[in-house]
């Protein structure tokens, strides 16, 4: 990548292969409460009965939301910190300790505790009465994409890369590097672990000054787990051509495929495949791409007989623009890594 960095020199994080032996998250369990605002809405009558462990935090705000959980900025009550508490929406009522704690999110952030570039979790709250659980993490700064958001506020978030001619470099080469390195070295070590994230992308990428962590791990699996998986998995625009093809016949390669995009649109501040829908996607990634080798649609199809997998690379013979067109403005290394990144072969990667 090329172009002035004028920020002052950033060492790149010291990341371990492994991480340390750390003591597991604390998980509370806490007496009837349905919602954080009436958890910390205490009445003289409360005060009789068990103190609720959502009753030590105060709601500050709200991060994000989703279909399933909702991210709130909390401050506990009595220490003052603050932290960025994941409720579910979803209550676990009948459900005991044991089975909060073998839930995939939850074994995997414990697996992976202690990496400096996976997000820390912090405690396990859960209330077996009204199986309300929530989740308590480390305070990050922001995400990626409010990050490219803020920097680039010029262009919006559903332009696309052809044409774009890269924007101006904004963000500088330095922290694209230190940022993407680190991804990268969580990654590494997810995978290493036998965990594959499948929804990697600007919004679960945190950062928090020169350090990123990869965050939101609702939708990991493992490794070794027996495919098919959910096709309909990662959010369209980050997935890989094998997710989209197959019948749910894909493993962590689909990560790099992701991390690949992101990297694009760190440079080219503008996203790579913008597909309004599944066919679009492939369209998008076919004109950019080309078309790839038969044996590789033979792997990329398999033997999946569902979604939109069948015959979906039918669109003739064609060379593709090729990345560079797209970011003028990147080093011969930097196109070089992003094409390596994005290769239709998972096995390639």
């Amino acid at each position: 990548m090329s172009g002035p960095d004028n920020a002052p020199p950033v060492p790149p994080p010291v990341l371990v292969a492994a991480a340390q032996p750390v003591k597991p998250p604390r998980i509370a369990s806490f007496a009837s409460s349905t919602t954080l605002t009436a958890a910390v809405s205490t009445t003289a009558a409360a005060s009789s009965r068990p103190r609720d462990r959502l009753e030590d935090f105060r709601l500050v705000g709200r991060l994000g939301e989703g279909t399933f959980s909702e991210v709130l900025r909390v401050k506990h009550r009595v220490t003052g910190k603050v932290s960025a508490m994941k409720r579910f929406r979803k209550t676990f009522k009948g459900w005991v300790m044991d089975e909060v704690e073998s839930l995939r999110e939850i074994q995997a952030l414990r697996r992976l505790a202690g990496h400096p570039n996976i997000i820390e979790l912090e405690e396990v709250i859960f209330e077996p009465s009204s199986g309300v659980l929530a989740l308590n993490f480390e305070l990050m700064d922001c995400n990626l994409y409010e990050l490219l958001s803020r920097k680039s506020h010029h262009i919006t978030h559903t332009k696309t890369a052809e044409g774009s001619g890269g924007g101006s470099n904004l963000l500088s080469d330095r922290k694209i590097k230190t940022y993407m390195y680190q991804v990268f070295r969580a990654l590494e070590i997810m995978h290493g672990k036998g965990i594959f994230h499948r929804d990697v992308k600007p919004e679960n990428i945190l950062i928090h000054g020169p350090i990123a962590k990869i965050a939101d791990f609702g939708s990991c699996r493992g490794v070794y787990s027996r495919p098919p998986f959910t096709e309909y998995i990662a959010t369209r625009w980050y997935r890989s051509p094998e997710c989209l093809l197959s019948s749910g016949l894909y493993s962590s390669p689909l990560d790099i495929w992701s991390a690949g995009c992101v990297l694009f649109e760190l440079v080219a501040r503008v996203p790579l495949f913008p597909g309004s829908n599944e066919l679009d996607q492939l369209h998008r990634i076919h004109n950019v791409l080309g078309t790839p080798e038969p044996r590789v649609v033979k792997k990329l199809v398999g033997s999946g007989k569902g979604g939109v997998g069948r015959g979906k690379l039918e669109f003739g013979k064609k060379e593709g623009t090729g990345i560079r067109r797209l970011v003028p403005q990147a080093s011969e290394e930097c196109v070089d890594l992003i094409g390596r990144l994005l290769k239709y072969d998972p096995d390639e990667r």
